[in-house]
């Protein structure tokens, strides 16, 4: 049986979180398991775990590309190329 996540589970200062429902504009996340939606209506229920809480992402336009880049640089220092030739 899967628990269903409310908003009192995720009760914290720093962050805060919107319930199924509430209306809602922007890019959100649920913070059970991470699925996230793009919305200009109520949020629904998350489709994936059923969770009834959202975390509302903060965006940028460059977002996405600094998200691009930082991914890129990941890569690159955990698989470097080898640059010598035999």
């Amino acid at each position: 049986m899967m628990q269903t996540r409310t908003r009192e589970t995720y009760d914290t200062p720093d962050v805060t979180f919107f319930e199924t429902g509430t209306p809602g504009a922007g890019q959100y996340h649920c913070p059970s398991c991470g699925y996230g939606i793009t919305i200009h209506a109520p949020l629904p229920i998350c489709p994936m775990c059923a969770g009834t809480v959202w975390e509302q992402v903060s965006w940028t336009p460059f977002a996405r590309a600094l998200e691009e880049l930082q991914t890129e640089r990941l890569r690159s220092i955990r698989s470097p190329e080898r640059t010598s030739q035999a």
